[in-house]
């Protein structure tokens, strides 16, 4: 598994604020797809996510995440309305990042050797996790290509 360490920049995001199973992952993205071509808002990127507990930490209805695309930075701050839609800035963050070629729901063994990576490295997970579909993430039962990422801290 070949990992690199990045920094991902600011950035400015569209976001849709989700809950429950991640098979709604595809579905998500296509109603904000949907929500950004409503409001003329053109994407600066492919949609993302970011996930803020796991399944074992919390039951599957309880999971909470946001899918989201890079806009422009004129763009301002909007506050989530009631459907989950907002726009924010998203602070610069390190990842320690591989890429997943496979079926959505067989990423657990990629994330736990990623988190051997990051333990093995002397580094410390200090974030929640994100993904990055540079394809889209059309189909959750077809091979995809996901960038996983995990915020790193330098242990001190």
């Amino acid at each position: 598994m070949d990992v690199v360490i990045k920094q991902i920049p600011e950035r400015t995001v569209a976001y849709l604020k989700c809950r429950g199973s991640w098979k709604q992952i595809p579905g998500k993205i296509a109603s904000l797809t949907d929500l950004l071509n409503g409001r003329s808002i053109e994407a600066e990127g492919p949609p993302s996510g970011i996930y803020y507990n796991i399944p074992g930490e919390v039951g599957i209805d309880d999971l909470e995440w946001e899918i989201f695309y890079p806009i422009s930075a004129m763009y301002r701050f909007l506050p989530e309305d009631k459907f989950g839609f907002g726009i924010k800035k998203l602070l610069s963050v390190q990842v320690a990042a591989t890429v997943f070629n496979g079926i959505y729901r067989k990423t657990g063994s990629t994330y736990a050797a990623l988190n051997d990576w990051v333990l093995a490295n002397d580094l410390t997970v200090c974030g929640p996790s994100q993904e990055e579909y540079p394809c889209g993430l059309i189909d959750a039962q077809a091979d995809q290509i996901i960038e996983i990422r995990l915020p790193v801290c330098a242990n001190v």
